[in-house]
């Protein structure tokens, strides 16, 4: 049986339909991948911003502990951004500033970040 020329005429518009549609969520898709990594972007932009502005004593805020914050700070350790990332062994090795100390603070850094 042989489908009639009203008949390949149809089928034939469907296939360019579903191509078309096909194409459109791909589009749509890639859209969304590139509105998500702008996002993701313009985020940690704006959390390392948020945290360059906020004195190594919020640390305190986010930790049980009672943090000796001054060594630190001596040394040239002023925001939370500027420990945030540091290993606790190169916190450690600053005068005055212990084991527990050098973890509380990478953990309370870590804390912020995730907050923001």
């Amino acid at each position: 049986m042989r489908a009639g020329a009203g008949a390949r005429a149809l089928r034939d518009r469907a296939e360019r339909g579903a191509a078309g549609a096909a194409a459109l969520l791909t589009a749509a898709e890639k859209a969304r991948d590139e509105a998500r990594a702008a996002y993701e972007v313009a985020r940690d932009a704006a959390v390392r911003d948020e945290m360059a502005r906020l004195p190594l004593a919020r640390l305190r805020d986010v930790t049980d502990a009672q943090l000796q914050l001054g060594p630190l700070e001596a040394v040239g350790y002023r925001t939370v951004a500027s420990v945030a990332g540091v290993r606790v062994g190169r916190l450690q090795v600053i005068k005055g500033v212990g084991a527990d100390t050098a973890a509380q603070v990478v953990a309370g850094a870590y804390a912020v970040r995730r907050s923001l």
